[in-house]
């Protein structure tokens, strides 16, 4: 080091000190791009599992709606029109709430009642379906007995 001039020194440290500003700069880039990816899923993550958890009450609605126009209708067509509704309803509803429960399993700012909140649904959904469906059938046929009896009636007292 003695023997070169200062003139050179100075170039020597200047230019050390430069790759040393660019290195850290590079390596400061890299982690603010890794932070920010983790930053948009922590933002994007809840936004889409709330979206699906809206697409899973509609669906809800859709079966209900079904099984509802089960009972309330009047001919074996439109019967078999609202068990359609109601029996596709609960297929997409099924293959949404898979979807949830998945999104909500694999995420990881997901809490457990997170995750036991989404199987619950997924339970509830199947015991209603599962095992309460032949009794809204059996309900929806007395309840159509009972209103075309009703009307039978009143056409006889008239």
């Amino acid at each position: 080091m003695n023997t070169l001039t200062v003139r050179r020194q100075l170039m020597m440290a200047f230019g050390a000190l430069t790759v040393l500003v660019l290195f850290v700069s590079l390596w400061g880039l890299r982690n603010l791009g890794a932070s920010n990816e983790r930053f948009s899923s922590y933002i994007h993550g809840p936004a889409e599992r709330e979206g699906m958890a809206s697409e899973v009450r509609i669906l809800a609605n859709r079966r209900a709606i079904g099984v509802r126009d089960m009972v309330l209708s009047s001919t074996e067509a439109e019967r078999e029109s609202a068990k359609a509704m109601a029996v596709k309803g609960h297929a997409d509803l099924q293959d949404r709430l898979k979807a949830l429960r998945d999104d909500v399993g694999n995420a990881a700012d997901a809490t457990e009642r997170d995750r036991a909140m989404v199987n619950n649904i997924a339970e509830i959904s199947q015991v209603l379906f599962r095992d309460l469906l032949l009794p809204f059938e059996v309900t929806s046929i007395l309840i159509l007995v009972a209103i075309l009896g009703a009307v039978v009636l009143a056409r006889k007292e008239q």
